[in-house]
């Protein structure tokens, strides 16, 4: 599984990543054969945004989510 992350607004940090790669790996538990994980987070307005697109060879999923706490968004 490839995993790609983008971040706008926001500042990057390994404790970021490494929350992000563990969410990935629970999904990846899910999902068979060959997929592309993008993960992109952005500050707007106050708030906390995060949006995943997993795409595989017959399937696409998209989901995102937005609080005033990032970590909690990416729960």
């Amino acid at each position: 599984m490839k995993v790609t992350i983008s971040f706008r607004n926001i500042q990057h940090t390994q404790v970021l990543d490494q929350k992000i790669k563990e969410k990935s790996e629970k999904l990846s538990k899910f999902i068979d054969g060959k997929t592309f994980m993008k993960w992109a987070c952005n500050f707007e307005d106050g708030h906390y945004y995060a949006e995943v697109s997993i795409i595989g060879p017959k399937f696409e999923y998209h989901a995102h989510g937005g609080t005033e706490n990032l970590y909690k968004t990416l729960d």
